[in-house]
């Protein structure tokens, strides 16, 4: 692969989350400069309610404070209260909403996880 791609991939990072030795879901995040961005979180339906969501949003904490990084940031789709309503539980701030069109607009969220 070219230094592009290279670059592109060594700023991501998926990580598989196992009960037992059982993959029960997913992370995938992405560095920049001074944040860590979840790209996505993703947990299998039958072990959904079970506590899989918050144990992996503090793994990306600590992945966030590890690569020194100061904010955590995500996005979700503003029709999935669900999730709007989890990120707030956890402490995220809404940022912004971004219209990608008539029936999509995602909301940003932020938070603070160390001091830069």
């Amino acid at each position: 692969l070219g230094d592009v791609y290279k670059r592109q991939i060594d700023q991501y990072l998926v990580e598989i989350i196992e009960c037992g030795d059982e993959p029960v879901g997913l992370i995938e995040i992405k560095l920049d400069t001074e944040s860590l961005h979840l790209e996505n979180i993703a947990i299998i339906p039958v072990w959904q309610g079970k506590g899989i969501g918050p144990y992996a949003m503090k793994r990306v904490e600590e992945l966030t404070v590890r690569s020194q990084k100061a904010w955590l940031r995500l996005y979700t789709n503003k029709a999935f209260h669900s999730n709007i309503g989890f990120y707030k539980n956890l402490g995220f701030k809404e940022v912004r909403e971004e219209v990608l069109s008539d029936d999509t607009i995602l909301v940003h969220f932020e938070k603070r996880v160390q001091e830069a």
